[in-house]
Formats: C-alpha cells, structure tokens, sequence
C-alpha cells in the first residue's frame, strides 16, 4: 500500500489539461502589457466570449475607463520589484456589461519559464453587490430610524418627506422618487441618474386601513432588489404615519379655530387678529358685536335644533356683509364679533353695520319648514391711535351694543 503523499509516476498531467478545468482566468503578460497567453475556458466563463487576437492585444483594453488609472499604478507596482504581488478589484466589459474583477498578480519577468508578469483573474461582481446590497440595507434602515424620530419631533411633514425622498433617491440611484398624497399634493425628488426602461415602482402609503397616498420610485438601469424594495415600504409606512399625524393636527388646529356649527372663527383666533391689528397704532380698526334679539325664544319654543339651524345662517349671512379682509368670529352664544382693520373712512364701517342690519332682519328657515323673522343688535368700538388693549376694546363694542338693543 502506498504511503500518503507519495507521488505517483503513472500520472503525467500538463499546465495546459489543468488550467482547462480552471475557473480564474490565467493570463501572462510582458514588460509591454500586452497579452502572451491565456486560458481560453476561464476566459469565456468570466468574459463570456474570447476578445477577437486576445494574444497579443493590451491587458487593459477592456478595464473601465474610470478604473485605468488605478489599473496602471498596480501595474506600476508589480513591476517595481521582482516577486512581488498586487491584489486588484476592477470593472472589465463582459457580454453582461461592466463586472467586478478580482485580480493577483505575481511579477515572474525573472522566471525563465514565465518570462512575465502572471495575473488570476476571477469575477467577484455577485459579491461586490452583496456587500453594496448589505451596505445599502444598513443606510436604509438608518434612514428609516431617522425618519421615524423626524416624524415624531418634526411637524413640519413637508419638509421631513423631502428631506427622506432624496436621502431615498440618492441612496438607491432612483431617477425619481416621489409621494402623491391623496388630496392631490405631490412631492418629488429628483437624482441625476439615468432612466430605466422598465416600469415605475408604486407602493401604498397605509397606517393600518387608512390610505393616505402612494410612494413611487422611477425605474433605473438594474432592476430594484428584494432589499431596495423593502426599504421603499418601510419609508412608505413611516411617511404614512407622518403625513396622518398631521392631518390630524390640522383638523385639531382647524376645530381649535374655526366654529365648528357656522365655520366662523373662535375667540382664539378673532383675538389673535385682533392684538395684531392693535399692534399697528397708525390704522384705526373698528370691532362690532352683534346679537341676535330674542334669540332664547327661539330656543324655548322651538328647541335647540332650530335655535342652531338658525346659527347656521347667521355665518354666511355676515360673511356676505363684511369685506375679503374682514374677520368674522363667533364669540359665543348667539354673539358675533366683525373685526375691519385698516379703515380708512368711517362710512365703510357704516355701510357694514346697515348691511349686517338687514341680513338679520330676513327670515330664518328652522328645520320644520317653519320661518321665523330675528332682528340684530350691533356695537361699534374704534381703536385710532391710541393705546388700547383688545378687552377694552370689546367692552366698549358691548356697551355699544345694549344701547343699540334698548333703543330698538
């Protein structure tokens, strides 16, 4: 029986029988860069097809223009000294477009029977999008994180979205990335990438059942991966979460400053408007309160279904009587408060009151069918230069008004 690591004499295998079966690519080139041999097998598995005089043509003609200068300086190197080794990662072409190589070379000019520098080559592009595709999921989930803490500190959801789209479109390379929103708002980023012939993707923005738009992502030369694709839905979630919480902001806001039975404007903000037009002493304002006489009769006798239906159209009403610039509040019960800023002749005031005057005066449908006819009491109050705070102001609008009313 033979010993282990005996070598056996009735095998006679040559260089050439071995390299057939090679997967790498051997190549040796001489002092000019220019190709001495190959393996024609290596060569088509990693190349897909043999180069046209591969023997004789120069080792770089198919390395990546942005790759020649590093190739040269490896080149360089290697030949710097004897013996010596380099380990590169290039993009050659291929019959599949541009592909990552590794290559090792050995400087062998001052071995008799390679007389050149020895190159193996092998395709490593599936690891290369490996480790991008892993690199690009941790940016991803980072920027997902991100996203998440603007979505609950930021309420600015405009600009937090623009801010994730193109963090997005730069990461991934998209042409586009965009959310459309349901009320027809879109937003858009934009990368100068190419554009792809496929399809753009488009993935539902939902917080549970509610939809509140959809994200898409332009199509790019390669195809989005499992991992891109589950980074656009988990941005597509968060964005969700973002743009419901404030729509939901708005509409608190919105009730908080709009009556939610006439639409007309709350004592917060009539008295927001109202210190600022304070604030500007070279105008004169005039604030008037009007009420509704025998309002609580109404309620009485016909219930406070009718004495709201009557409310309803009190706040057009009064709209219609006032200036674009106006505001018109309800100040609480069957009060109503008109702010004019910016009068420059008292008459316009007055011509406001006459017309406020008549539209309470016209009948009022209840819910029966029924009409009843209200009349309106008004207080005017100026502020014209001088110092006066918004509750004095609205003290004497009140005054005003029950002398109005005792006097009808």
């Amino acid at each position: 029986m033979d010993d282990v690591g005996v070598e056996r004499s009735d095998v006679q295998l040559s260089h050439e029988a071995l390299l057939r079966y090679a997967r790498d690519v051997v190549t040796v080139v001489d002092e000019q860069g220019t190709v001495r041999y190959y393996n024609r097998t290596a060569v088509e598995h990693v190349l897909g097809e043999v180069p046209r005089n591969a023997v004789g043509m120069n080792a770089q003609a198919r390395v990546h223009p942005d790759d020649l200068a590093y190739a040269g300086e490896a080149r360089r190197t290697l030949m710097a000294v004897p013996g010596s080794t380099t380990t590169t990662v290039m993009r050659v072409q291929t019959t599949q477009g541009w592909r990552h190589v590794e290559t090792v070379g050995v400087n062998l000019l001052h071995d008799p029977d390679v007389q050149g520098l020895l190159y193996v080559t092998r395709d490593v592009e599936d690891r290369i999008q490996e480790r991008a595709d892993l690199e690009r999921a941790v940016a991803g989930q980072q920027l997902v994180a991100r996203l998440a803490l603007d979505a609950l500190s930021d309420r600015d959801a405009r600009g937090a979205t623009e801010r994730t789209l193109a963090d997005v479109a730069a990461l991934l390379a998209a042409p586009t990335i965009a959310l459309a929103l349901r009320d027809g708002v879109r937003i858009a980023q934009h990368v100068d990438a190419p554009v792809g012939e496929g399809e753009t993707v488009v993935i539902e923005a939902r917080l549970g059942a509610l939809a509140v738009g959809t994200l898409s992502a332009a199509p790019r030369l390669v195809p989005y991966s499992r991992a891109d694709l589950e980074l656009l839905h988990a941005v597509a979630d968060v964005l969700a979460g973002a743009w419901a919480r404030a729509d939901d902001e708005r509409r608190a806001l919105e009730r908080a400053l709009h009556d939610p039975l006439t639409g007309l404007a709350t004592r917060p903000l009539l008295r927001d408007r109202l210190e600022h037009a304070l604030a500007d002493q070279r105008s004169s304002h005039a604030l008037l309160l009007v009420d509704l006489d025998a309002f609580k009769q109404v309620n009485d006798r016909f219930g406070h279904a009718a004495g709201d239906a009557v409310l309803r159209q009190v706040g057009p009403r009064l709209v219609h009587c006032v200036r674009p610039t106006d505001t018109v509040a309800r100040y609480g019960g069957d009060e109503f408060v008109v702010l004019c800023e910016n009068v420059a002749d008292c008459n316009v005031v007055t011509g406001v009151v006459e017309r406020i005057r008549r539209a309470c005066a016209q009948p009022f449908a209840l819910p029966d069918g029924e009409q009843i006819l209200l009349s309106g009491s008004v207080g005017v109050a100026w502020a014209s230069g001088g110092q006066v705070s918004a509750d004095e102001l609205l003290r004497q609008a009140d005054q005003q008004m029950y002398r109005d009313k005792r006097s009808a």
